[in-house]
């Protein structure tokens, strides 16, 4: 039996732009005949790379990321039902592989099933553990609010979305607390992201959600989070605490995080080829996948007198392809919070932690926003000076104690 063949082309119609764009296609081809599908991704010439059939938009284009992943999903679409229609183990024509079965159309929540299992996230890699939890409780929460299993499309509308949210802020958890206004943002970024693929797909009109190009719909907002972060004497009590052996890869990942200001997937990646040496430092360098651009260039023997580099000697071993033995997030959390209660700090501890003790660190020992953007390469200034602000009252609080009678 034939193999279903997709390849990706550009401008398929030989048809450009005046701004030099061009639509690009998926071409079918399968017992002989073809079909064309528009994936409705447009770039300019010199940001398409055929050699890349995952990945065709260059990073040259600024919606690289976002343009690839709809391509990779619409790839996996139409080889998934090929392949479900061999399995079967009927006769099958090509028009039964394009023109793919209604259920998704009739049914959102099957739609999110669906394309929740391609999610990607920025980097185009599979998105983890717990945002495919959260996709799960955003269908368990729709399927709770319309009380049925399944919801038409044409239910998703800018009256549904608003009765939706009125039952988020009015449902209390099984803990009897309503739930988190953030929490509530998040929920409404999943639903949006997956109506936004359900507008492209054709299966919905017209987005209910306000979007940034002025359209009217639905707005949601929510507010800054407070941004836990160790004072210097905690960060001195956990960097005292003797744990068990068990615990001891948690805590010096943690701390390393707290040394580097390095998130948690970028740590368990480094290899010793983001080690480098001049001058008489250490650097660790960081650089983006394609083009291999440096986004982060640490003296990790000047930073923190140094205590980087001890814990990446610590862990040393040639054998090993990454610089620290691999572990999960959830692992390292659980960890946390006893190392936490063992060292009476009373705060929730988590991985994300470490990256902000970082910023308030730097912010409360003399570092400028400017600094504090380059050393955690914050894409907004306006991130950066959160810590300063937060820097600022905690010197408030301070004066308060001062005795200011002479």
């Amino acid at each position: 039996m034939a193999n279903l063949k997709i390849s990706v082309k550009f401008a398929y119609n030989g048809r450009i732009k005046d701004d030099g764009t061009a639509p690009i296609s998926l071409v079918l081809t399968y017992g002989g005949k073809r079909r064309v599908i528009n994936t409705k991704v447009e770039v300019e010439q010199k940001n398409f790379n055929p050699n890349n059939p995952d990945a065709p938009c260059k990073s040259g284009d600024k919606h690289s990321a976002e343009k690839n992943r709809r391509i990779r999903e619409l790839k996996t679409i139409y080889q998934d039902r090929a392949t479900e229609l061999q399995i079967k183990g009927n006769r099958y024509e090509i028009e039964d592989i394009v023109n793919i079965p209604q259920r998704q159309g009739d049914d959102f929540i099957e739609f999110i099933k669906a394309q929740a299992k391609f999610k990607r996230n920025k980097h185009g890699q599979a998105v983890g553990y717990e945002q495919q939890n959260a996709y799960k409780v955003l269908v368990e929460n729709l399927q709770s609010f319309a009380q049925c299993k399944r919801i038409r499309f044409e239910k998703i509308t800018i009256q549904f979305i608003n009765e939706f949210d009125y039952w988020l802020r009015n449902t209390p958890t099984a803990k009897g607390k309503p739930l988190h206004i953030n929490t509530i943002r998040h929920r409404h970024d999943i639903l949006r992201s997956f109506v936004l693929l359900a507008v492209d797909e054709g299966y919905i009109k017209q987005c209910p959600y306000a979007t940034r190009h002025g359209q009217k719909g639905f707005h949601y907002s929510g507010i800054e989070s407070v941004r836990i972060h160790l004072t210097d004497e905690e960060l001195k009590r956990i960097e005292d605490f003797k744990p068990l052996d068990s615990m001891e890869l948690s805590k010096d990942l943690f701390l390393f995080g707290c040394y580097t200001g390095l998130r948690f997937a970028d740590i368990m990646s480094l290899t010793r080829e983001n080690l480098s040496n001049a001058d008489g430092k250490t650097f660790l360098t960081l650089r983006e996948g394609k083009t291999q651009k440096i986004k982060n260039n640490l003296p990790i023997s000047e930073i923190f007198n140094g205590k980087a580099v001890t814990l990446v000697e610590k862990y040393s071993d040639r054998n090993r392809a990454t610089l620290f033995p691999k572990i999960t997030d959830q692992a390292i959390n659980r960890i946390l919070k006893t190392i936490a209660g063992a060292t009476g700090i009373n705060k929730e501890v988590s991985f994300h932690v470490s990256r902000h003790t970082f910023g308030t660190y730097l912010a409360n020992h003399g570092g400028d926003a400017l600094t504090i953007q380059y050393f955690m390469k914050h894409a907004r200034l306006e991130t950066s000076l959160r810590y300063i602000h937060q820097s600022e009252k905690t010197q408030l609080d301070k004066v308060k104690n001062i005795d200011w009678n002479y």
